[in-house]
Order: C-alpha cells, then structure tokens, then sequence
C-alpha cells in the first residue's frame, strides 16, 4: 500500500498544476468554449491518471476500454472546438498546452514499458494525442 502512496501524490501535484494553469485559459473562454474548456480539462486529467497508474500488461489491458471511451469522447470535444470562436479557440489552445507536460509525462512512461505495454497502448495513444494536437 505504501508504494501507492508517492504514485498518489505525484497525481494529485500534476492535477492542481494541471488546474493552476488552466485557469487562466479559462477566463478567456465563452460559455460554449467554457463548457468545452471544462470536459477537456477533465478528460485530459482523467487520462493522465489513468496512464500513471498502468504498471504492467494486465492494467494496461485494463485501461484500454477506458482509454478508448476517452478517445471517443475527445473527438466529440475536438468537434465541438471547431465551431467556437476564435478566441475561445486560442484559449483552448492555452489549456490544452498546460497540461500537456504532465499527459506527455505519463505517456512517456507507459511508452518505455516492456512486455507488451507499449504496443497495447500504442492505438490509444497515438489517437488521443493526435486530437489533442489539432487544438494546439
């Protein structure tokens, strides 16, 4: 249980960085960007922690049904992005770009494990990053 503990903080630490610079982007936002700005935020923080907590081939399994819903929905969001305005559209930029780093992070993670994580994951990845990049 103990070795939970710093996988748990390091979530927590990235989750409010992760808000903390989103914030800002928020503000700038109109409502329908705002609604969008918000679930994106939300998806993007729920997949980092789930690609922080895959440890090995059978929690990489495992998150995969969760990691594809998660694709579905980003490609709704991203869908949604094209008809905000353009500076709800720059803002969501700034949003997607501060929590970046920390998605990357996880990413880079699960990326360099062995055994068949990677090439489990791969599909998953390589679309949900793929979307997030056409909002930067």
């Amino acid at each position: 249980m103990s070795h939970r503990r710093p996988l748990a903080l390091l979530v927590l630490i990235l989750s409010l960085a992760l808000l903390g610079a989103c914030g800002k982007a928020e503000k700038a936002l109109d409502t329908a960007g705002l609604s969008v700005g918000k679930d994106l935020t939300n998806l993007m923080g729920e997949a980092t922690r789930m690609f922080s907590g895959i440890t090995d081939l059978e929690s990489a399994k495992a998150a995969l049904p969760k990691l594809t819903d998660l694709d579905t929905t980003l490609g709704e969001l991203v869908a949604k992005a094209a008809d905000l305005s353009a500076e709800s559209k720059q803002s969501l930029s700034g949003l997607v770009k501060g929590a970046m780093p920390a998605l990357e992070a996880a990413v880079a993670k699960v990326s360099a494990m062995e055994g068949g994580i990677s090439d489990t994951l791969k599909p998953a990845i390589d679309s949900m990053m793929g979307k997030l990049k056409t909002l930067t």
